[in-house]
C-alpha cells in the first residue's frame, strides 16, 4: 500500500464513509424539503380557507342564508377608491324596491386574489340613508374578494364581490 493510499485509508476510516452516505443523502433530502416546505408557508399567495371544518359541518346553514338573501332580493353595489390610509370602501344597499336601507349592520370580510392569506375584517359605517363607508387599510392593487355580510333586524344578507382595486393616486 503507497503512503497516499494508507493516509486516505487512515481519513476515510479505512471504507467506513460508505455507511454514511445514505444518511448524508437523506439528510439533504430532509433539508431540502424543510426548506421547500418553509418558504411555501410564508408565502402569502398560499391560503387555505379559514376554519374550513366548522364551515363544512355548518353547509346547511349557509345555504339557508343564501336562499334567504335571495329571497330579500337586497341589491348591494360595492365601490373602491385610494385613501391616504388604504382604500376606501363604498356600499350602497337598496331593498328589494329599490329604495334605500337604513339601519342595517355591515361587516366585510376582504382579500386579495393573490395574497390570500392576508385577509382583513372591515365594518362599514352609515353614512347616509342607504350609504355605508369604511377603510380598508392596505394598498395592493388587484382583484379582490369582499364577503358581505349585513343584518337589519332579523334579516341577514350575504353577498360575495369581486372587484378590481386600483390605487392610483388619493
Amino acid at each position: 500500500m503507497t503512503t497516499a493510499t494508507a493516509k486516505l485509508s487512515a481519513l476515510f476510516g479505512g471504507g467506513r464513509i460508505w455507511a454514511w452516505v445514505p444518511v448524508l443523502l437523506l439528510g439533504g433530502l430532509l433539508g431540502a424539503q424543510l426548506t421547500v416546505l418553509h418558504y411555501v408557508l410564508e408565502d402569502p399567495g398560499f391560503a387555505l380557507e379559514s376554519d374550513y371544518y366548522r364551515k363544512a359541518v355548518s353547509w346547511d346553514a349557509q345555504r339557508e342564508l343564501d336562499r334567504e338573501s335571495a329571497a330579500l332580493s337586497w341589491q348591494a353595489q360595492l365601490a373602491a377608491t385610494a385613501s391616504e390610509r388604504g382604500t376606501q370602501l363604498h356600499l350602497e344597499l337598496k331593498d328589494a324596491g329599490g329604495a334605500a336601507l337604513s339601519g342595517a349592520g355591515v361587516r366585510l370580510q376582504a382579500f386579495a386574489n393573490a395574497r390570500a392569506a392576508r385577509q382583513f375584517e372591515v365594518t362599514l359605517a352609515e353614512r347616509a340613508p342607504g350609504l355605508y363607508q369604511g377603510e380598508l387599510l392596505s394598498a395592493a392593487d388587484g382583484l379582490w374578494e369582499f364577503r358581505l355580510q349585513a343584518t337589519r333586524g332579523s334579516a341577514r344578507f350575504a353577498k360575495i364581490v369581486r372587484l378590481s382595486v386600483e390605487r392610483g393616486s388619493p
